[in-house]
């Protein structure tokens, strides 16, 4: 995500539109693709707190 951030930097953008739960901590799944658990309702805090991180990981990689 980071990377793809800089990217749009780079390219001149100044907003970027991500999800920032979309890709799991290992970087290999989608955490909403997998069937066997349920992500409706309320995120679980572990699952906040890696979102938070990564939205001001790309803040600062954006200068924001």
């Amino acid at each position: 995500m980071l990377r793809r951030a800089r990217a749009a930097l780079d390219d001149g953008y100044d907003a970027i539109k991500v999800d920032p739960l979309e890709i799991d901590r290992n970087g290999d799944d989608c955490v909403f693709q997998n069937r066997n658990r349920n992500y409706s309702g309320l995120l679980l805090a572990d699952q906040l707190k890696m979102g938070e991180a990564r939205i001001a990981a790309m803040r600062e990689a954006m200068g924001g």
